[in-house]
């Protein structure tokens, strides 16, 4: 999807990606860079370090046939893993008198704005798909505001789940596979292959700024993993995963439609405090 392609036909230059859908004004950006480059020797580095040839007055036109595949699959950064680099490049922006919200973003030659993502949203509510979120996101699984829900799923504070549903085996397996089918709504109502070829992986990640559930058979799992608090979370994140695999693999089950099933899902999981 970053790919690019360039070519000449008719006196005219066409610049385009090598992949329709989501992403296709990726490629696209990446083609006018390829052909600066190819035209101007063009580079940046930074937002005040580049090279480009200079009082150039005439060209000839080329006959482009230009393809262009990275070795990256994604050429963006991600803010969260970069932020002192996001950091500095709005800071220097704003000293320079611009607007960073339209410009910083430029230094990495990223195709648009909003950051390149493959992930597919959980919404709050079976068949509203007016509100949801990709991370911070357990209360959009379940939250005691939901109806059919068992209140041992959720966390002795109540701002969170409870990842080992008080004990209760019978309880844990319903959060299993109600989590699941959360996901299974997202993926055949919002994400399917067509529309969204590259989105391959959900998350389930602890809302921001509360803790993890304090009741004694949290406490117990966490002991016997190591005092690792995050051992339960990743259990269940697991559990869900493995769930979803099961029903794909199952042709009564619609998830396991050519046009829904994705054969390279996986979960991502971010757990801290």
């Amino acid at each position: 999807s970053d790919g690019a392609r360039i070519v000449t036909k008719d006196k005219n230059i066409y610049l385009y990606t090598g992949v329709e859908g989501q992403y296709y004004e990726n490629g696209v950006i990446y083609a006018v860079y390829d052909f600066m480059k190819i035209c101007f020797n063009f580079e940046q580095y930074f937002r005040n370090c580049m090279e480009i040839d200079k009082d150039v007055s005439e060209l000839k036109l080329r006959n482009f046939d230009v393809k262009d595949v990275p070795d990256l699959e994604l050429r963006d950064f991600d803010v969260l893993d970069h932020q002192i680099y996001y950091d500095g490049l709005r800071n220097y922006e704003q000293a320079a008198g611009v607007n960073p919200n339209t410009v910083y973003y430029r230094t990495y030659r990223s195709g648009q704005e909003k950051k390149y993502s493959n992930l597919i949203g959980i919404y709050s509510k079976f068949g509203d798909y007016s509100t949801g979120a990709g991370f911070h996101n357990t209360s959009e699984f379940a939250s005691p505001t939901h109806p059919n829900v068992n209140p041992k799923w959720f966390s002795n504070q109540g701002d969170q789940l409870c990842y080992t549903c008080r004990g209760d085996e019978q309880a844990y397996n319903d959060l299993v596979d109600h989590c699941a089918r959360k996901v299974v709504d997202s993926m055949i109502n919002m994400y399917p292959n067509a529309k969204y070829p590259l989105a391959n992986y959900f998350s389930l990640t602890q809302e921001d700024n509360t803790a993890f559930c304090t009741c004694e058979w949290c406490l117990e799992d966490k002991e016997a993993n190591g005092n690792s608090i995050s051992g339960a979370f990743i259990k269940l994140a697991n559990a869900i995963t493995d769930k979803l695999y099961e029903w794909m693999a199952d042709p009564t089950q619609e998830i396991s439609k050519d046009e829904y099933r994705r054969d390279d899902l996986k979960c991502v999981v971010f757990v801290y405090t």
